[in-house]
Order: structure tokens, then sequence, then C-alpha cells
């Protein structure tokens, strides 16, 4: 449903490997730049527990849920997704 948009397989298959083989938590205590995380509230990908431990390896991270979406929440909200995008951002104008 949601991959139907990728330019080829080939593409397509390398966005599932980056995806499926590292995490955010891979890199988390690296990132010395202002993070928001943006996890859908019924995102069964994650639990709330993992989360919060996730935010708190973020030196400058903050976390907004989006309710009413799961993992894909660019697809499923895409302008809930920017309007928390646009309030992060206003603020380090």
């Amino acid at each position: 449903r949601y991959f139907g948009g990728y330019a080829d397989r080939a593409t397509l298959l390398q966005a599932y490997r980056a995806s499926s083989r590292y995490t955010v938590a891979d890199y988390a205590e690296g990132l010395q730049l202002p993070v928001l995380l943006l996890p859908g509230a019924k995102d069964q990908l994650s639990s709330p527990q993992g989360r919060r431990r996730l935010l708190a390896r973020l030196p400058q991270g903050r976390m907004e849920t989006l309710r009413g979406t799961g993992h894909l929440v660019h697809y499923e909200k895409p302008a809930q997704l920017a309007r928390a995008v646009r309030r992060f951002i206003a603020p380090l104008g």
C-alpha cells in the first residue's frame, strides 16, 4: 500500500535493508543536535518504554507522540506530522 512510489525494485530493496539492519538507537548518543522523535501512538514496532529509553539517549532529544497513527506516520498522517515538525523547528529559527 505505501511502497508503490519507489522508483524501482532496487531502490525499494535498498530502503528495506537500511531500515531493517540499523535503528536510531545505534547512533543516538552521537547525535549532537536537536532531534525530534515522532512516534505514532499505535506503533506496534516500538513500545512507550523503548521510546522513553531512546529519548534519554538523545542529548538534545524531544518527543511528540502522534495520536491515531501507527509506525508509518509520514504516510498515515502527513499533515499532523508536518505541524509537529514546524513546532519543533520554529524556535531553532
